[in-house]
């Protein structure tokens, strides 16, 4: 075990890392870049991306970057949700400087590693979730209000397109059975992460079990299945004493 695994913070759970990631790319890191190891090549692996990139910059050391125009890195951790024993990571960066007539971004991060832009590929979590921009209004219920003025373009998670569609077909498919199972299945989506978009992504799914359950029920009273206002993702504290090398114990 390295002396900076011992040292390096990373989120406190799922929620903080979802909210940092989000939290950073609405700041202008919109460049990332992802993978896994197992849970021994962990120590290694942070002290190669330390001495390559500025991932230990403080916050007047990334400010001077910004100002000169360097590349700022942000390093994430986390377990990894389909194997235990391993470790997922998440690089992060700015742009940084720009060379006239040149196509891509000169800082190391750029050159060394296969970033992508979170504004044209989503960044994902667990395949479930993905950060993109999303019309919000900034309301309990944001798509109910996206086409009210004052609606903007905000960073947030939604579900991926793939887990829309399965949570879809379970809704149509409980509105089909009766009040108990379409019931069931809401209690179940009100656990996900309430961010701006997944609360959008279930008002979708609402909007789509009433009109399955007027086509099988029509003349049974209908139940509303979610709270509203639907709750809000709370502000969550991101970083505390866990570090790397606790995530590589608690994966050991």
């Amino acid at each position: 075990m390295t002396c900076l695994a011992s040292k390096f913070l990373v989120p406190l759970n799922r929620a903080a890392l979802m909210n940092q990631t989000q939290h950073l790319v609405s700041v202008g890191y919109h460049y990332f870049n992802t993978g896994s190891v197992p849970v021994a090549k962990a120590s290694g692996l942070i002290d190669k991306f330390a001495a390559l990139y500025p991932i230990l910059a403080t916050p007047s050391q990334r400010s001077t970057n910004h100002a000169k125009r360097i590349a700022n890195v942000d390093l994430l951790w986390s377990t990894d949700p389909q194997d235990p024993h391993r470790l997922c990571w998440t690089l992060l960066a700015t742009k940084g400087r720009t060379i006239p007539g040149e196509l891509g971004f000169p800082d190391p991060i750029h050159q060394r590693e296969r970033m992508k832009d979170a504004r044209l590929i989503a960044p994902l979590w667990d395949s479930h979730y993905q950060l993109h921009q999303r019309l919000l209004g900034g309301a309990q219920d944001p798509d109910a209000k996206a086409r009210k003025r004052g609606a903007k373009l905000r960073w947030t998670w939604s579900m991926t397109r793939e887990t829309f569609v399965g949570w879809a077909s379970q809704v149509r498919q409980a509105a089909h059975l009766g009040d108990r199972a379409y019931q069931t299945v809401f209690s179940n989506l009100i656990l996900s992460p309430m961010y701006g978009g997944v609360r959008g992504d279930l008002r979708e799914l609402e909007r789509a079990g009433y009109r399955a359950w007027l086509e099988n029920h029509r003349r049974d009273s209908y139940r509303m299945p979610l709270p509203s206002p639907l709750p809000t993702m709370p502000r969550i504290q991101v970083y505390s004493r866990m570090t790397l090398e606790d995530l590589i114990r608690s994966a050991s």
